[in-house]
């Protein structure tokens, strides 16, 4: 996603791995997208559902049940409330980054030397925003590579303009009148950008009802000679009709 923002990705659809149609026949499953769990009844074995796009609600039975709700983005508590501050897990928060990118395209700050991270500064200089600076807590870039590892790729950000700020992290931030964002690092120092984006690292996501804007997969096994029929329903996180490129 982030080499769409870059535009060395054109096609948008290209960011679907797997349609639909092809998921359900190579697994042979039945994917409900963009569907609500709003309850499950474990003692008569039933996932009851309501479908986002025309409020249509159904249920199916199963043998064994999967909750497999994905994850969500980690965002500090600092940017509680904060307007300008996004994160990127799906194509829909690609899809406000950029709209917001390309009506602010100055200052973007990027929390997080993470993979996504690095492939989002890479991509915003290669946009054309005039300046992006990283802000990483840890003393590296990449902090799953040894230290030594990562110095090459120091360099090339630096090499390519990008402000690195090691060792530090942010500890308020505030909405501006002017719609930016004023940030103070540890550090002392004061950053103002036009957005923030936040690629430190994900988290569980809780089970707890109604599942918003999720997809509901039923995976109905072939039957050998001496099986009864099996299904099971699983809720997972899914906002697109497909799997998307990260």
């Amino acid at each position: 996603m982030p080499y769409y923002l870059g535009g060395k990705i054109k096609d948008r659809q290209s960011l679907i791995v797997t349609p639909v149609e092809r998921l359900e026949q190579r697994f042979i499953v039945d994917l409900h997208a963009s569907t609500e769990v709003t309850r499950i009844e474990r003692q008569e074995q039933r996932v009851y559902y309501r479908r986002l796009s025309d409020g249509v609600e159904g249920s199916e039975p199963y043998d064994k049940l999967i909750i497999s709700t994905g994850s969500k983005p980690f965002v500090p508590k600092e940017f509680n409330g904060v307007p300008g501050v996004f994160t990127l897990r799906n194509m829909r928060d690609m899809e406000r980054i950029e709209a917001a990118v390309s009506a602010h395209s100055e200052h973007v700050v990027v929390i997080g030397a993470g993979f996504i991270g690095l492939e989002m500064v890479e991509n915003l200089r290669a946009r054309g925003v005039k300046k992006v600076t990283l802000v990483e807590m840890m003393p590296q870039v990449l902090g799953v590579l040894d230290a030594e590892m990562t110095r090459d790729v120091l360099n090339e950000l630096t090499k390519n303009g990008v402000d690195v700020r090691l060792s530090d992290h942010v500890t308020t931030a505030q909405p501006l009148p002017d719609q930016r964002v004023a940030l103070t690092l540890n550090s002392g120092a004061q950053l103002s950008a036009d957005l923030v984006i936040v690629g430190a690292f994900t988290l569980h996501a809780v089970a707890r009802y109604p599942f918003p804007h999720v997809s509901l997969l039923i995976a109905r096994r072939r039957r050998g000679p001496r099986e009864r029929p099996g299904r099971c329903g699983g809720s997972g996180a899914g906002r697109e009709a497909g799997s998307a490129r990260e």
